[in-house]
């Protein structure tokens, strides 16, 4: 054995001692815990709790830290695996996400140094279907969004600005195809949106807000062949000294109607009255029982009434409908649980029954 080979040997010695001390100092300073949070569907940290309560629970979130940074998130409803999240780090930041549901890869994000999310791939049925990317302006938001559909092969470009309170004011949306969308609002000193509008093809939609957020007005405007602007719809709301809507008239100049419907205190119809060329042509009442399901509704054409009863059982699913003209019984329909229904209808003395399956077909 020479000299050579000894120091060889002992150089080697040397270097595996190295890299096992090295491996178990990482393991000795490399602390993992698992943590535990009662959760909803979305996978939410909701409230951290115990191992053992985890069973009182139906959806239980297991979090996975190593070194303060978490790697691994699963949801479970039950005893079923529903959702699983994995995190990738570049040193302490985080690089990569990956989400799955039931074992299938949903979508894969990437984020860069600063945070923010850069690029985003979505999944169906482990096919990769839509990848969209984003840029940041010297705020830290979203300055642009392009989307790429897969299946479709068509893009989206979406360019964002907004106000000195960091409010989207302006979103243009360009599409493959040339065509173009632009959406512009306008906001109170309180930050409550005033006015908003968006252009599509050759209309403009444009919305009126009070200062509780409520839309008061709208209308739907396009070019004609002068290249000025036309109003072909517009709407007006109305509310009460409490907030609540009470009242919304509608005009389609287009094809002459108009609308005016009435609400109750739940934001129900109560009445609506429908116009073609100022002359109504209909009106439809509606009334509700104490569980503010639809217990009559009745609807006047010319000089013919037609009105529904409508009963309920006690878990609040019809049961019967009983069907008038001008205050002549015509037609009783029976519900069954099972999805089928039987139809007595009256005319003059006499009643014929007809049974319905599930699917709407006749049996007999």
């Amino acid at each position: 054995m020479t000299y050579k080979y000894l120091i060889k040997n002992h150089i080697l010695k040397i270097f595996l001692l190295n890299l096992f001390t090295l491996f178990l100092s990482l393991s000795l300073y490399s602390e993992s815990v698992t943590e535990i949070y009662r959760s909803n569907y979305n996978g939410l940290k909701l409230v951290k709790i115990d191992r053992n309560q985890a069973k009182e629970y139906k959806f239980v979130l297991f979090s996975l830290i190593t070194d303060k940074l978490e790697q691994r998130r699963v949801l479970y409803e039950g005893n079923k695996e529903v959702k699983r999240w994995l995190y990738y780090y570049l040193g302490n930041r985080l690089n990569q996400e990956k989400y799955y549901k039931e074992n299938i890869i949903q979508a894969e994000y990437r984020y860069d140094d600063k945070g923010h999310k850069i690029k985003q791939e979505e999944y169906k049925d482990n096919n990769k279907i839509r990848i969209t990317s984003y840029t940041y302006n010297s705020d830290g938001l979203v300055d642009t969004e392009n989307i790429y559909n897969i299946l479709s092969k068509q893009y989206i470009s979406v360019k964002y600005r907004y106000d000195r309170f960091f409010q989207i004011k302006q979103i243009e949306k360009r599409y493959s195809d040339g065509s173009f969308i632009f959406w512009e609002c306008f906001f109170s000193g309180k930050g409550i949106i005033q006015k908003e509008f968006y252009t599509l093809k050759n209309e403009t939609y444009t919305f009126w807000y009070n200062e509780n957020g409520q839309e008061t007005r709208g209308e739907v405007t396009s070019l004609n062949e002068l290249n000025q602007e036309d109003i072909k719809k517009e709407w007006t709301n109305q509310y009460n000294d409490k907030g609540k809507k009470t009242k919304k008239i509608e005009n389609d100049y287009l094809i002459g109607r108009k609308i005016i419907t009435l609400y109750n205190n739940n934001y129900q119809e109560t009445r609506i009255e429908t116009f073609k060329n100022d002359k109504i042509i209909s009106i439809e009442l509606f009334e509700y029982n104490e569980h503010n399901k639809v217990s009559v509704y009745e609807i006047i054409e010319d000089l013919t009434s037609s009105k529904t009863l409508y009963l309920y059982d006690d878990e609040k699913e019809l049961i019967k409908t009983t069907h008038f003209t001008n205050d002549v019984l015509k037609k009783i329909v029976d519900y069954n649980k099972d999805g089928t229904r039987v139809e007595t209808i009256h005319v003059k003395d006499k009643q014929v029954q007809v049974k319905y399956d599930k699917d709407g077909n006749i049996i007999e």
